[in-house]
């Protein structure tokens, strides 16, 4: 795609985008906890000095480099904070 270039979206580009939200719902991307699983629950904080980011994911009871994630949040820090 270029400056000059028309915008073209047809056939080819509507399947795409159709293959790629079939993708999606066909895997959940956020779970819930499942609080009754052995399987370890992970919160990871991430910070610098203009904001702080988490996550939280719970592994794969059979696989525990598998992670299914829960949620992620960040927040800006004001010039006390930072």
């Amino acid at each position: 795609m270029h400056k000059e270039e028309p915008f073209h979206f047809g056939p080819d580009q509507i399947a795409a985008q159709e293959n790629l939200k079939a993708a999606l719902l066909a895997s959940p991307i956020l779970r819930l906890i499942d609080y009754s699983s052995k399987a370890p629950v992970i919160l990871a904080v991430n910070t610098s000095h203009i904001a702080v980011s988490f996550y939280l994911c719970q592994c794969n009871p059979d696989n525990f480099k598998i992670c299914y994630y829960t949620h992620f949040g960040s927040i800006t820090l004001n010039d006390c904070e930072a």
